[in-house]
C-alpha cells in the first residue's frame, strides 16, 4: 500500500494532476481490481504523500549538489494572473563527471513586491544558501526586460491580430467566410496561426503568417459588422518592419533555446568573429591559468604537464576554429590526461545563454495554478512545481513534453 501510494504521488507530480484525482471512483475501481486490499485515500493524504516525495527527492538533490564543483543558474519572474501573485524560478545547470548535462528546477518561490534588483539578489542568495551552493555559482543568466520595449510599442496591434485569429476560429461560418475571401483574393496561403502569449517566437510566426492575409481582413470587416479587430493599414506597415527585425532573432533563438542540452557550443558554431579570435583565445588562457592556480587536487608535476598540453589544445582549437562540442568530446575522452582543461570545459559548456529553462516552468505553473486552485499556498506551489521537475527527471520523462504550449494552426476550409 505504501509503495503504491508513493507511485501515485509520483504520478500526480509528474503529470500535474490535482490531489483530488485519488478520490475518483474510476481510479479506485482499477486499484481494487488489481489489489483487493486497496483502501481509498483522501486528497489530503495524497498531498501529504506528494510532500514526502518532494522532501525525499530534495534530500537526494542536496547530496548530488554536494559533489558539484560549479553550477550555472538561470532565473526569471512570473506573474500568476489567477492568483495575482509573483513567483521567481531558479534553475541549476551543470555537467557531471560523466559528462552528462544536468538541469534541475531548484526553487519556485513566491516573490512579493517590491521587485528591485537588490530584492532579487537577496532572494537568489537565500535559495543558494538553502542548497549549500552559494560558493559554487559559476554564472547567472537573467532575462533582459528592456528587450521587450519594441514589442510593447506595438502591443495593441499584436492584440488586434491575435483577437482576429480567435474571432475567425471561434465559428465555422466565420472560417468559411474568411476562406471564401481568401479564394476570391487568390491568396496562396491556407493557414493561420494563433500564438502562445508566453512565447514571442510563436507570436512572430503568427504575425508573419497574418501578413499574407493583410488584404483579406479589411474585406472580412466589410462583410461582418461584428468584427472589430481589423488592424489599420499603417499597423500592417509596422508589423512588416518589426517582423524583418524579429526574423534574425527568431533564427538565432531557435538554435540556442534548448533547455535540456548544451547551448553555449551552438552559439560558438554560428559566430562570425575572426577579428575577435585573439581576444577569446587570450581570455581562455587567462581563465585556464586561474583554474591551474586554484586547483589543489593536482600535484605540481601533474599541473605542469596539464598546463603545457592543455594550453596547446586550447590555442590550436581556436586557431582552427574548432567547435565547442568537438573540444568537449576530445576532453571527455582525455579527461584524465587533461584534468584541469576538462574541468574548465565542463564549467563553460554548461553555461546556458538563454533563460528558456526557467521560463518553461511558467507553462507548468499556469496549469498548476488554474482557476480551480487559486487557494494553493506558495509552499504547495513550490512543492508541485519542483516535485514535478524532479520526478520527471527521476523517471526519465522528457521535460519538454506537456510543458511547451504549441501555437494553434488554423487550417482554412478552401477546396
Amino acid at each position: 500500500m505504501l509503495k503504491i501510494r508513493e507511485l501515485i504521488a509520483h504520478w500526480v507530480l509528474m503529470h500535474d494532476h490535482p490531489f483530488s484525482i485519488v478520490e475518483e471512483e474510476g481510479l479506485n475501481n482499477m486499484m481494487k481490481y488489481r489489489i483487493p486490499q486497496w483502501i481509498p485515500i483522501s486528497c489530503n493524504t495524497c498531498k501529504n504523500d506528494c510532500m514526502r516525495v518532494f522532501e525525499n527527492e530534495r534530500q537526494k538533490l542536496l547530496t548530488i549538489l554536494k559533489g558539484v564543483r560549479k553550477i550555472s543558474l538561470t532565473t526569471d519572474l512570473w506573474h500568476s494572473s489567477n492568483q495575482r501573485m509573483e513567483y521567481m524560478v531558479l534553475t541549476g545547470h551543470w555537467i557531471d563527471d560523466n559528462w552528462k548535462f544536468n538541469r534541475r528546477v531548484l526553487n519556485f518561490i513566491h516573490f512579493p513586491p517590491p521587485r528591485s534588483g537588490v530584492a532579487i539578489a537577496d532572494a537568489i542568495f537565500k535559495c543558494l544558501m538553502e542548497w549549500g551552493i552559494e560558493a559554487k555559482v559559476h554564472t547567472i543568466s537573467v532575462d533582459n526586460a528592456s528587450s521587450n520595449d519594441v514589442a510593447v510599442k506595438i502591443r495593441h496591434i499584436i492584440e488586434d491580430i491575435r483577437d482576429s485569429m480567435v474571432y475567425i476560429n471561434s465559428s465555422e461560418s466565420r472560417l468559411k467566410v474568411f476562406a471564401k475571401i481568401v479564394q476570391q483574393r487568390r491568396v496562396p496561403f491556407h493557414k493561420l496561426i494563433l500564438d502562445c502569449k508566453a512565447r514571442w517566437n510563436s507570436t512572430y510566426d503568427m504575425l508573419t503568417m497574418a501578413m499574407n492575409f493583410r488584404r483579406v481582413f479589411p474585406c472580412l470587416k466589410e462583410r461582418d459588422l461584428s468584427y472589430h479587430y481589423c488592424p489599420k493599414e499603417e499597423d500592417w506597415d509596422k508589423v512588416e518592419k518589426i517582423c524583418s527585425i524579429l526574423k534574425v532573432f527568431s533564427g538565432a533563438s531557435n538554435l540556442i533555446s534548448g533547455s535540456d542540452y548544451l547551448t553555449s557550443n551552438l552559439f560558438q558554431k554560428q559566430r562570425e568573429a575572426w577579428e575577435n579570435i585573439d581576444v577569446v583565445r587570450d581570455a581562455l588562457y587567462e581563465v585556464y591559468r586561474e583554474y591551474v592556480d586554484t586547483s589543489k587536487a593536482l600535484t605540481a608535476a601533474c599541473a605542469s604537464t596539464s598546463t603545457g598540453d592543455g594550453v596547446e589544445v586550447v590555442g590550436e582549437g581556436l586557431g582552427q576554429q574548432q567547435r565547442g562540442w568537438r573540444i568537449g568530446m576530445i576532453l571527455k575522452a582525455n579527461s584524465t590526461k587533461f584534468s584541469i582543461l576538462s574541468t574548465m570545459a565542463r564549467d563553460i559548456l554548461a553555461i546556458p545563454i538563454t533563460t528558456v529553462a526557467s521560463e518553461s516552468a511558467f507553462n507548468a505553473g499556469s496549469r498548476v495554478i488554474d482557476t480551480y486552485r487559486l487557494s494553493l499556498s506558495p509552499d504547495t506551489v513550490k512543492m508541485l512545481l519542483c516535485g514535478c521537475d524532479w520526478c520527471r527527471t527521476l523517471n526519465g520523462m522528457k521535460k519538454g513534453c506537456k510543458e511547451e504550449q504549441q501555437p494553434l494552426e488554423i487550417n482554412l476550409p478552401i477546396p
